[in-house]
């Protein structure tokens, strides 16, 4: 783990927290909390992006790659494409591309995945260990990136998705949608118990934005993921 996280352990129980970012290069930790997500809508480089359509043309890049492949290590696949995709067996586009720390006690995350939609968008999604302080992860990515979260409990989720299905045969109906419900319409959240969320248009193309999340699964056991990308947007 990087200079800018912290373990502190108190009778045997071990909280990880990240410190203030770095405000010239970033670090390995906070390229993996979604940095340049806010970017990619002025439609500039997503490093995390590259995963998916394998692109890291500037030399900060290819070196943030061979750093990152030196801290994780891809789970393989006899054959992924076919495993997950059969019928793009012959596409250039990736399927699910999954990760795991080579040390676990050096990093935030215990899995990252990736996942390419044929020209339609991508999406990295992390696990958090269980001890991070994912509170204070929101705060600092708030300040990092200039913006404030959407906060969705599970109630309100559940009452998008009431919404959703009563208002299907409606005109105007995603219009309604993206009023009452900023940014849900795109992700389509399912089984979460709570979701904070904000999102960007595309400058260049508004049937497209790019967004970053904190989402929250499992009522009993907590797993929290952090969770970014390009989605296309529907009105």
């Amino acid at each position: 783990m990087n200079k800018k996280t912290i373990i502190l352990c108190i009778l045997s129980t071990c909280f990880i927290s990240v410190t203030s970012f770095s405000k010239s290069s970033p670090s390995l930790d906070e390229i993996l909390l979604c940095y340049g997500w806010s970017e990619r809508a002025q439609e500039k480089p997503f490093f995390l992006e590259g995963f998916t359509n394998e692109i890291f043309e500037s030399k900060s890049d290819k070196n943030m790659l061979k750093l990152f492949n030196n801290n994780y290590k891809e789970k393989t696949y006899k054959s992924p494409k076919k495993e997950y995709y059969n019928e793009y067996e012959e596409s250039d586009d990736l399927g699910p591309i999954t990760y795991y720390p080579r040390d676990k006690s050096k990093s935030i995350f215990e899995k990252i995945e990736f996942h390419g939609f044929y020209g339609a968008g991508f999406e990295y999604s992390a696990k958090f260990q269980p001890n991070v302080n994912i509170q204070e992860i929101k705060e600092k990515l708030e300040k990092r990136d200039n913006f404030k979260f959407k906060n969705y409990p599970k109630n309100q989720l559940k009452d998008f998705s009431k919404d959703y299905n009563k208002l299907i045969n409606t005109e105007n109906r995603m219009k309604y949608l993206n009023q009452k419900y900023p940014w849900l319409t795109s992700i389509h959240p399912t089984d979460l118990q709570s979701l904070s969320i904000f999102g960007k248009k595309i400058i260049n193309n508004p049937h497209f934005f790019s967004y970053i999340s904190i989402q929250h699964k499992g009522e009993k056991k907590p797993e929290y993921y952090m969770v970014c990308g390009v989605s296309e947007y529907y009105e």
